[in-house]
């Protein structure tokens, strides 16, 4: 078992061998969901509630992982301060706390904004275009 003072330590975690590999791969995994997110967001742009959904999770997966990625510079570099194991820890609560802010916001707001939008485009039915 881990001892909990260990990540309460100003000592940076190794970056050699299999921790180093998943610290970078767990990063490397945000920003590359990240930019999928965002892909994503631009092809749902009728349904602006999904959309909205998508730029939340780019945003968090992105600034996750631009963070994660210069706390895992710090610690290759063998900072004692900045690349110390407590800001991991502040670092995946952050994650999770804005993660559950996200779920909290898909499950009160957003079906919210999907039924004005289903109310709007019914009444848009029955209003007359604009001739081409």
């Amino acid at each position: 078992m881990i001892n909990p003072m260990y990540w309460i330590s100003v000592e940076p975690p190794s970056t050699d061998g299999v921790t180093g590999y998943v610290y970078f791969g767990v990063i490397a995994a945000f920003i590359l969901a990240a930019i999928v997110f965002r892909v994503l967001r631009g092809r749902v742009k009728d349904n602006r509630a999904r959309a909205e959904l998508f730029r939340h999770l780019g945003r968090l997966l992105m600034s996750m992982g631009v963070i994660g990625l210069v706390l895992y510079f710090f610690s290759y570099e063998n900072l004692r301060f900045l690349g110390g194991r407590f800001w991991y820890l502040l670092w995946a609560l952050a994650t999770l706390l804005w993660a559950g802010w996200i779920v909290w916001h898909a499950t009160r707001t957003l079906p919210a904004m999907n039924t004005v939008a289903r109310e709007q485009s019914e009444r848009e039915k029955y209003l007359p275009k604009p001739k081409k």
